[in-house]
């Protein structure tokens, strides 16, 4: 259980691995304009891991 401990704004990002599983898990203290810029980046996170796992 991770949380964003500082004020906003803050992310964490955390990348952990257990038995050949990635799992990537983060943390905002935002408001709402900072949930769309976060949005956003997993959005353009996700087109790129796809990319990558399809090479």
């Amino acid at each position: 259980m991770t949380g964003a401990v500082k004020y906003k704004p803050f992310v964490l990002l955390s990348a952990t691995t257990l038995n050949g599983e990635t799992t990537l898990s983060m943390c905002v203290r935002g408001n709402d304009e900072d949930r769309k810029i976060v949005e956003h980046f997993f959005d353009l996170m996700e087109k790129n891991l796809d990319c990558l796992s399809k090479e």
